[in-house]
């Protein structure tokens, strides 16, 4: 399992969110945002808050073993 970090930039940006706005959300430093972009796992309890403030399952901000080998197939 692995952090979907480009997701996250991705998502914030079309929302016209940036890092700080996570952090005050969260309570949280930004610097912790911006390694969550370069993929760095963040703890479960932040992982279950930044998908209640973006409105999103948390699953959508992970990538799962089965989820890249469907990628590489295409299907």
């Amino acid at each position: 399992m692995k952090f979907r970090g480009q997701y996250l930039k991705e998502t914030l940006a079309a929302r016209g969110l940036r890092p700080e706005h996570v952090a005050v959300a969260l309570n949280i430093g930004a610097n912790a945002v911006y390694r969550w972009f370069d993929g760095t796992a963040p703890r479960p309890r932040h992982s279950r808050e930044l998908a209640a403030f973006l409105q999103v399952p948390e699953r959508e901000l992970w990538e799962f073993a089965q989820d890249s080998a469907e990628d590489s197939t295409g299907k």
